[in-house]
């Protein structure tokens, strides 16, 4: 058979079983729509497959943090960093037809949009549809006024600008001419590292005037620029101003700007003198609202230069963060008179040698935390001293303080807490021929008139351990006996010596241990372990909505020096 006849043969086979292969192909697509369906119909009866779409769209929320009230914009680090978690909505719409159809119909899935994923980032702008977006932009500075020409201002909810360049330059210019009318957060860092020396403060009108949905504002290391724009609803202001010449009045015609602000946060102020502030501003300024101000790494002399020119609320937590207390003329100068030094019911003071001092003043209304940097210790003192003149002592019920050889304040700043009910102390050891710290206590706690008559509980830590303790021992005795003869009891007599074992009452009180033990309800020697007067920061400083447009140091929490820490 020639190969002619034999292709011949194998077409006419062909034409005889083609609509048999045509029967299985159409029977195999038919199993296969078949088995979708059953497939269907199985996930259908799947606990995640009966979830609502809208609860399933709130799970996935959850898992790319696209609440805005969780967002966690790290001002201190990358920033941007805060925008990867949005990238989990790509695998979660990879997971099954069910999810993909549900995240493709959730345009807010798709909102936070980060500009360092070029290649995904046409894809989200496409998939959030018309809802108000984030957008993290980083950009050069010559390159900022193009890239924001492609941005859609007009769904600009969230603007984080990262720009890597001279701040010196006239980069506020794109700004003033961006239309953004929803923008309700705009944050502008430029990092410190291209500050190139002083220039002129300009005064610029960003956003073509329309400032007024925007909530907050966060200006770190941008030039010598600020904006001069009414901000109505403004709640968050934070601006790292650094070797920016910017100036406490150019700070008080900013705040006269933002009237309900809730949350002020500046830092790195520089020290320069004070200059006639433009156009008329209003002295002071009256920020009614203000929930919480943090003034970090400024100078003592300028932060109460600012305070001076606010009126602030009664029920306002005021932090001031490694500030320097110089020593020069007329200074140190008292606190500024302000609300939270009226109602203190709780007082922190962490001085030692050394020229560090923590003095945190709180109720569960209000708060002032001063953590200082001081020139010497003549200043530390001085300035501890007009205590009593610059906060109300005689409201303080809960004191807790270190008392060390150099601190000469002591005994006339604890005649002034009227209120006292408890007391706890860290006292240097003993140094055989000076004064003892505890000897400093004791003395205060033995003078009559009676001092802190309302004084139920004691706790002193650190007492030392050597051949002196029993001079200090009776001295104890005989103050707790002093109480309780005027009618001024020890309800609790705590005391943590630093012996690594654990002494018993009559080692170090001897006969008079009996007599001790008369004069109080509740005496104890407490164990060496977990300090017995370590200082804690109180919950009461931890302030719903601190955080949230950015996050910042995550140090909330007292710093203290080594020979204190708990």
């Amino acid at each position: 058979m020639s190969v002619r006849d034999h292709i011949a043969n194998l077409t006419r086979a062909l034409e005889l079983e083609g609509p048999y292969m045509r029967d299985i192909t159409l029977a195999v697509a038919a199993l296969r729509t078949n088995l979708t369906k059953l497939l269907r119909l199985t996930n259908a009866t799947l606990p995640i497959n009966r979830v609502p779409q809208e609860v399933l769209v709130m799970i996935f929320s959850h898992a790319t943090i696209s609440d805005e009230h969780k967002f966690a914009y790290d001002l201190r680090g990358r920033g941007a960093n805060a925008y990867d978690e949005a990238l989990a909505v790509i695998e979660i719409s990879h997971v099954c037809h069910h999810w993909r159809q549900t995240t493709l119909e959730a345009p807010t899935l798709w909102t936070r949009i980060d500009s360092r994923h070029p290649e995904i980032l046409e894809m989200f702008m496409e998939r959030s549809q018309k809802a108000p977006i984030s957008l993290a932009l980083d950009a050069e500075e010559e390159d900022l006024a193009s890239l924001l020409s492609t941005v859609p201002a007009d769904r600009l909810r969230r603007l984080d600008l990262m720009i890597d360049g001279d701040p010196s330059r006239d980069q506020v210019a794109s700004l003033t001419t961006l239309v953004a009318p929803i923008l309700e957060c705009l944050t502008v860092n430029s990092g410190e590292d291209y500050y190139c020396g002083a220039a002129p403060l300009v005064w610029a009108h960003i956003l073509d005037g329309q400032t007024y949905s925007m909530k907050a504002l966060a200006l770190r290391y941008v030039g010598h620029w600020m904006p001069s724009n009414i901000f109505p609803i403004l709640t968050h202001l934070h601006l790292t101003l650094s070797s920016a010449d910017i100036r406490t009045s150019d700070l008080v015609v900013l705040l006269a700007n933002a009237p309900q602000l809730e949350f002020l946060f500046v830092e790195e102020q520089p020290n320069l003198p004070d200059r006639e502030p433009s156009g008329s501003c209003p002295s002071p300024i009256v920020l009614s609202h203000l929930r919480y101000l943090t003034l970090d790494f400024t100078p003592y002399v300028q932060a109460m230069n600012l305070l001076k020119h606010l009126s602030l609320p009664e029920r306002c937590f005021i932090r001031l963060s490694d500030v320097f207390i110089a020593k020069d003329d007329g200074e140190p100068s008292p606190l500024v008179d302000l609300g939270p030094l009226r109602h203190a019911t709780a007082l922190d003071i962490a001085s030692v040698p050394g020229h560090r001092v923590l003095v945190v003043a709180d109720s569960h209304i209000s708060g002032l935390w001063i953590q200082a940097q001081l020139h010497d210790d003549i200043t530390g003192n001085t300035w501890l001293l007009g205590l009593p003149t610059m906060i109300n002592l005689s409201t303080v019920t809960s004191l807790h303080i270190t008392i060390y050889r150099t601190h000469t304040f002591w005994p006339s700043v604890l005649k002034h807490f009227t209120a006292l009910t408890e007391l706890k102390a860290i006292v240097e050891g003993q140094d055989l021929g000076r004064m003892c710290p505890l000897d400093t206590l004791c003395t205060v706690l033995l003078e009559d008139p009676v001092l802190l008559p309302l004084l139920c509980g004691l706790y002193v830590q650190g007492v030392a351990w050597d051949d002196s303790c029993y001079k200090l021992s009776s001295k104890l005795v005989d103050m707790t006996a002093f109480r309780a003869r005027t009618g001024h009891r020890l309800h609790h007599f705590f005391i943590q010596t630093n012996r690594p074992e654990v002494p018993q009452p009559h080692d170090l009180f001897g006969k008079r241990t009996t007599e001790l033990v008369a004069h109080v309800d509740h005496f104890e020697l407490v164990e060496c372990g977990p300090k017995l007067c370590s200082f804690r920061m109180r919950d009461v400083w931890h302030i719903d909505g601190t955080e949230r447009y950015w996050q910042l140091d995550g140090a909330q929490e007292y710093i203290l020096p080594a020979e204190i820490k708990g």
